[in-house]
């Protein structure tokens, strides 16, 4: 079966394209849209398709016409979900700072807690900000999750991960701000990196 072989062709090709094609689209027009200033609200964006043949370009097909909140949409699904992990790794560290006094507690708190940031493996490739976030905490974690629970390192991450938690646009200087705040609490953040999402 042969491709579309005009511009009209191309246009039809695209309204008749499965919703995953045209996710797709926007799903990569999104994240090329990512290291840009914030646009101004209202701000609208319109996809287009360059037709080339042989090496010349021959036409320009409009796919459509979105709002930045519609881009965003369809992109921002892992960074979302990463946020809600982070909440949840807030929720169990102020649990265990409430079970200060219950050793058994607290440490069942502590596997369960390092357990829970070794899954953040599985958010590698959103975006390189992410990934180095992902990177440090599973570095903070193979050094720290065979050691005693320590509360003031406990509230650190508390400090380091809260503004994480309210956000999935991540910035080099939010994950600087955090690796600071961890630095200061006195966590290792030059061991062996966790490379691809596996800890050596």
């Amino acid at each position: 079966m042969s491709g579309p072989t005009s511009i009209i062709e191309v246009e039809d090709a695209l309204a008749r394209a499965p919703k995953f094609t045209v996710d797709a689209i926007l799903d990569s027009t999104a994240e090329a849209l990512g290291n840009e200033k914030k646009l101004a609200e209202g701000t609208n964006i319109m996809i287009t398709a360059t037709i080339t043949r042989k090496g010349q370009s021959s036409g320009v097909v409009k796919v459509g016409d979105f709002s930045v909140g519609d881009l965003y949409a369809f992109a921002e699904g892992p960074a979302v979900n990463l946020g809600k992990e982070i909440s949840r790794l807030i929720d169990t560290i102020e649990l265990k700072l409430l079970r200060e006094n219950e050793p058994i507690a607290r440490e069942l708190l502590n596997v369960q807690f390092w357990t829970d940031v070794l899954m953040l493996k599985g958010f590698f490739g959103i975006g390189a900000v992410h990934d180095e976030f992902v990177s440090v905490m599973l570095t903070i974690a193979k050094t720290e999750s065979a050691l005693p629970c320590d509360a003031n390192k406990m509230d650190a991450l508390l400090k380091a991960l809260a503004p994480l938690a309210n956000t999935f646009v991540y910035t080099d200087d939010l994950i600087d701000e955090m690796e600071d705040v961890l630095e200061e609490a006195g966590f290792d953040l030059n061991a062996p990196l966790a490379i691809n999402g596996n800890i050596k």
